[in-house]
């Protein structure tokens, strides 16, 4: 009984497998739309297909997490702290792209705003390890702010094009959200073996 989580953690994942699907496509779009020909489609249709795949996992774990338990009293504070936590980091990593968007376009400086990005990616991953107690969120959030890192030397020191860069940046970090949408997808149908649906 120990595996049996209640249907708001099912929410909860098929919400975050949704979110991953979003930002597979934007960064694996955002490779492709650098490239060109068939690696182009190639590259397109793989992040089409994550993205699909994902949608339509996290839709079906919405309609399945009505054969889970409710949430007990006891865990709805520990639920809401958590949720709490998510947004404040999660709203800070936004607040911080957005604002740097706009003063990098009011700039002219518009190829420094995908490695940064990705650097704020990768550093939002790092609270989120201890936020769900999450081990592998810090190897990931490594991953991620590497990748940002190294974009943001290469835009500084301009030894290849931004377009190059933006495909490295691009497919790593496409990369790391895909595998935490599967990672959620391998975590949900374990849960779902536990209930034996």
């Amino acid at each position: 009984m120990k595996d049996i989580v209640s249907k708001d953690i099912i929410k909860a994942i098929a919400f975050g497998i949704i979110l991953m699907a979003f930002f597979s496509l934007f960064w694996l779009g955002t490779a492709g739309s650098n490239l060109d020909g068939i690696l182009m489609w190639a590259l397109f249709i793989v992040a089409d297909f994550i993205g699909l795949l994902f949608i339509g996992y996290g839709i079906h774990l919405l309609f399945v997490s009505k054969k889970f338990p409710k949430t007990q009293e006891g865990d709805k504070t520990i639920k809401q702290k958590i949720v709490k936590k998510f947004g404040l980091t999660f709203g800070v990593e936004g607040l911080l792209i957005a604002v740097c968007a706009i003063l990098l376009t009011l700039s002219s400086h518009q190829e420094f705003i995908i490695p940064l990005t990705a650097i704020f990616v990768g550093l939002h991953f790092f609270p989120m390890a201890s936020i769900f107690r999450r081990r592998l969120d810090y190897y990931t959030a490594s991953f991620a702010t590497i990748i940002g890192l190294t974009g943001l030397i290469l835009t500084i020191t301009k030894n290849i094009s931004v377009s190059k860069i933006n495909i490295f940046v691009g497919i790593g970090i496409g990369f790391v959200t895909a595998f935490y949408g599967f990672f959620m997808i391998r975590l949900a149908q374990k849960y779902k073996a536990a209930l034996i649906i």
